[in-house]
């Protein structure tokens, strides 16, 4: 709306200012022309009401009105520059709160794409459809092509008003050669900005290569060898883009300079018509933005695709009518009946017939040789995946299916070799966090539904030395002991 009432103002403060012109000529002097003007009265449309002005009530007036409609830009800028802000942090949450419900296998697949959703399409989409000022989004191109078409109209009526009839043929051959010249200019830019968006994909896996690799390219000492590379990557890609220079520079001085001051020049040679010339001049101008920022549209259209996909196949199924079963009662025993699972990419079973007991008061190891599928086992038992066959019975009554997993994760204590921590050492980050998930019980300080009543260790205690590993298995005999807590530990 605010973008209407913005490009009314503009297109009234054009119609209502070539007023001034009329009766000015080029070869009379300044004295004269001046007398022409202050002996005019001028109309001043509103919406209520139209005015007789003489010549200075007329100028302060005018004065008035661009202000009104300056900050009416304003406002419409202001406008768009906070929706943007809102939707993407809309779009933000809603893709983050569907990625965190999928399940654990789905989030898996789901990561990289829903990290280019974040990173690329989501602020694209928000740019694009708020209403920014930048002109490439679909509320400019609305603007800028409602401004070209009436600048173009009131440049034709003013010409056949005045009887400048070869005044609008050499308008509309203008509009036609800028849409054609843009037009070809674009091709070709794209199509060297595809070659060289290759190169550049390049040039960025080796600079990534080398910043995700660093600390064994130092111990190595090949860290010039592979900044060598890059350098020679970056300089011929640099050489490449020389090549496209050129186009780059004509696509916007020739449609923004030359284009339209020589059509304002030959459209004046031919009917020394000065009411036409801005407008024309601001109709070109106009049209080669619209068309560069179409330019624009397939991307946004295919962000707005890869989103609308990523919706759909995020979509939580509809909630079935039996409620989940929140297990309050103390958990003494987890069982493994007959289990069966692969993963979606294996043919063979990983697990077959597994049968097992965990038992509170107790530690159980889980050992085997790699790729026996260990992590697996624990997956099973925090409900993050499902078996193919089988049952997980906790405390003899219920099945795993039945129970509510939210609640009956917040049951147990995870700990393993990887951490939220940031800063230490592998080891310090490993003692802090076996201190805040098992001495200071599971985060219960978060959440106070977290509880410990199961103790899950998977390679938590990888990155100590001998001394620290022995007392943290003793601490964890301890509290097994007189917590009565299920206490599983999977060590390779």
């Amino acid at each position: 709306m605010t973008a209407g009432i913005a490009l009314l103002g503009k297109i009234f403060l054009v119609a209502t200012g070539l007023q001034v012109f009329e009766g000015i000529t080029v070869g009379k002097s300044f004295a004269e022309n001046r007398e022409i003007v202050q002996n005019k009265t001028f109309d001043f449309h509103l919406p209520w009401k139209t005015y007789q002005l003489d010549f200075r009530s007329f100028v302060v007036a005018y004065l008035l009105a661009v202000v009104v409609q300056t900050h009416l830009s304003y406002l419409h800028m202001y406008i768009g520059w906070t929706l943007e802000d809102k939707i993407r942090e809309h779009l933000v949450q809603m893709s983050l709160k569907r990625y965190i419900q999928l399940p654990y296998l789905e989030a898996q697949v789901m990561k990289s794409k829903l990290r280019n959703i974040l990173l690329l399409d989501i602020p694209l989409l928000s740019y694009s459809f708020a209403g920014g000022a930048k002109g490439q989004d679909f509320n400019q191109i609305f603007y800028q092509t409602a401004d070209v078409v009436l600048s173009v109209a009131m440049t034709i009526t003013i010409l056949q008003r005045n009887g400048n009839e070869r005044g609008i043929f050499i308008l509309l051959g203008a509009i036609v050669f800028t849409m054609l010249f843009v037009i070809l200019f674009q091709w070709l830019l794209v199509k060297k900005e595809k070659k060289f968006k290759k190169s550049l994909d390049q040039e960025n896996q080796k600079i990534d290569n080398l910043l995700d690799n660093i600390e064994l390219l130092k111990k190595k000492e090949l860290s010039p060898v592979f900044l060598k590379e890059i350098q020679q990557t970056i300089h011929k890609n640099i050489k490449k883009r020389e090549k496209d220079k050129f186009l780059i520079v004509a696509s916007g001085i020739y449609p923004n300079y030359l284009i339209p001051r020589a059509v304002v020049m030959i459209l004046f040679a031919f009917t020394l018509d000065l009411q036409a010339v801005k407008p024309t001049d601001d109709s070109l101008k106009q049209l080669k933005s619209v068309l560069v920022a179409m330019r624009g549209l397939p991307t946004v259209l295919a962000s707005s695709q890869r989103l609308d996909n990523y919706y759909q196949i995020t979509k939580l199924p509809p909630k079935k009518g039996i409620p989940k079963i929140c297990l309050t009662e103390p958990i003494e025993r987890i069982e493994l009946r007959s289990i069966y699972f692969r993963y979606p990419s294996q043919e063979k079973y990983l697990l077959q017939n597994i049968n097992q007991e965990f038992t509170n008061g107790k530690i159980t190891k889980i050992e085997g040789r790699n790729g026996f599928g260990k992590s697996t086992i624990i997956l099973l038992i925090l409900g993050l995946i499902e078996p193919q066959k089988g049952q997980i019975i906790i405390n003899n009554r219920y099945d795993l299916k039945q129970i509510d997993l939210i609640h009956w994760r917040k049951q147990i204590a995870y700990v393993s070799n990887q951490t939220l921590l940031k800063e230490g050492s592998e080891g310090e980050k490993q003692i802090q966090e076996l201190e805040e998930t098992i001495l200071k019980r599971n985060y219960s300080l978060v959440d106070p539904e977290r509880k410990s009543q199961v103790l899950i260790l998977d390679e938590a205690w990888n990155s100590l030395d001998k001394n620290n590993r022995e007392q943290w298995k003793k601490k964890l005999e301890k509290l097994t002991f007189h917590r009565k807590t299920i206490t599983i530990v999977i060590e390779h």
